[in-house]
């Protein structure tokens, strides 16, 4: 309270944040001017915001990371070519890639798709993913020799008819049609007997991890 046209020292009116209305004595109600959070701290129900992590540059993004935000903008699944599913009968898949026997009795002939949206080159693939493929080219190629006891192996991702990535691996016996040329443009293809054709695939999937 006022006594005399002095501010009391009453704790009560003090903190409240009264001020004088009569003349100021220098320094005596300085305090009732200064922002309440310098010195009452915030108020109840405030808080800090959390501190945030600071993000890595896109370039030093995990691959895998970079992969799944390039799905995330073009969701489009991943879908066999028209003119591989027609030419292939499918054999199973593997960790990356289908793979698909060719409908040509004259040779033994595989085709390992991977499955990656607009992969046209090997390059496309991620470094991984790279890895990937040759491993399955070679678990390809040690079942196809395993199965037909082929003479050599010709293996080529070739694509200047169907631009979808796919692998070549074919099965060559010095006594087979198209011998010692490359087997495209070489004849017409033959048809497999139904039965030989579900041999064949069988003997393919005991050899290779199938899924």
């Amino acid at each position: 309270m006022w006594m005399g046209g002095r501010l009391t020292s009453d704790p009560n009116r003090s903190s409240l944040g009264l001020l004088p209305s009569g003349p100021d004595p220098v320094g005596e109600w300085l305090v009732h001017r200064q922002p309440p959070g310098l010195y009452i701290g915030p108020g109840q129900g405030e808080s800090k915001p959390a501190p945030t992590e600071p993000r890595p540059p896109r370039d030093k993004l995990p691959e895998t990371n970079l992969r799944m935000r390039r799905s995330m903008l073009h969701p489009e699944a991943w879908s066999l070519h028209p003119q591989l599913a027609a030419d292939t009968t499918l054999v199973g898949d593997l960790p990356l890639s289908a793979v698909r026997l060719m409908h040509d009795a004259n040779y033994p002939w595989l085709i390992l798709v991977p499955r990656r949206v607009g992969a046209t080159e090997i390059v496309d693939l991620g470094a991984s993913e790279r890895a990937q493929l040759m491993t399955e080219i070679a678990d390809l190629s040690r079942a196809l020799k395993a199965v037909t006891q082929c003479d050599k192996l010709n293996v080529g991702a070739i694509g200047n008819v169907v631009p979808q990535l796919h692998v070549h691996i074919v099965a060559r016996h010095r006594n087979d049609a198209a011998w010692p040329r490359p087997v495209w443009g070489a004849g017409p293809p033959a048809a497999y007997a139904p039965a030989a054709l579900q041999a064949l695939v069988a003997a393919l999937r005991r050899e290779l991890p199938i899924g």
